[in-house]
């Protein structure tokens, strides 16, 4: 796998830097409307501009909160520093790590970590899915089993009455705050699907990746392939092609 090395290791250095500044430390500042930014997060983009600038000179890299977009290259690197950065400002331990490689808009490589329990999460197009250098895949259901369903409060895309239908079909809901947890979960099979109401490339292109290599099924709120070059439209994600159905039919009905 072309990639994997490079981005484990990173995933790594991010993970302990993360690490380092929730238990000693960090400044906060608001950046928008419901939004906020830690020196965590500028850190560790600055991290991954640096490492990518000296592993992949060619490429680019899109980030969060900082990018370096100067060779105009298919291949460009998204990341999101911490995913998160609230309930890791109040010092609730379920951040994450995303990074993926993505070539004309599509993800090719993708890691996605949780730095509290040193999980590293790779993903390589074609190869697989790998929990801490070991095969993963989703578990299929038959019956909803849990799921979780996060609602940005700035996402063009909010959906009114989608938790109460959930819960009306039987599901255990949960919102952990955050993209890697539930991504992770989801590809280790002990989740069922997610729904997101994505605002940026920078929350689902990684865990794309990571659930199709797994063996899911992930689309936005249209049921289409999801083309990180244009608008998002929202997430859904699903252990496998019956639970997706299930999922974008309750998201048609609430829309």
């Amino acid at each position: 796998m072309k990639y994997k090395e490079f981005c484990e290791e990173i995933a790594r250095k991010a993970n302990a830097l993360i690490m380092n500044k929730f238990e000693n430390g960090f400044e906060k500042y608001e950046k928008g409307t419901n939004d906020i930014v830690t020196t965590a997060d500028t850190a560790v983009n600055a991290l991954v501009i640096q490492e990518i600038a000296q592993a992949y000179p060619d490429h680019d890299v899109l980030g969060e909160e900082e990018s370096s977009m100067k060779n105009n290259s298919e291949y460009v690197w998204i990341c999101d520093p911490i995913c998160g950065t609230i309930p890791f400002s109040q010092k609730i331990p379920t951040m994450g790590f995303m990074l993926a490689l993505t070539h004309n808009g599509r993800p090719i490589a993708a890691v996605v970590s949780l730095p509290a329990t040193h999980t590293v999460v790779y993903a390589e197009q074609g190869a697989g899915c790998y929990v801490n250098g070991e095969r993963t895949r989703t578990t299929p259901t038959n019956d909803f089993g849990h799921v979780t369903y996060t609602d940005w409060p700035t996402a063009p895309h909010r959906l009114r009455g989608v938790y109460d239908a959930l819960t009306d079909d039987n599901l255990n809901v949960a919102d952990f705050g955050s993209m890697p947890a539930p991504a992770t979960a989801l590809a280790t099979g002990t989740l069922s699907g997610l729904i997101l109401t994505a605002l940026s490339v920078y929350d689902g292109v990684a865990v794309d990746l990571v659930v199709i290599e797994a063996g899911g099924v992930i689309t936005d709120f249209l049921g289409e392939i999801i083309d990180y070059q244009k608008p998002m439209h929202g997430i859904i994600a699903a252990s496998d092609a019956a639970m997706q159905q299930r999922l974008f039919a309750i998201v048609q009905n609430a829309q």
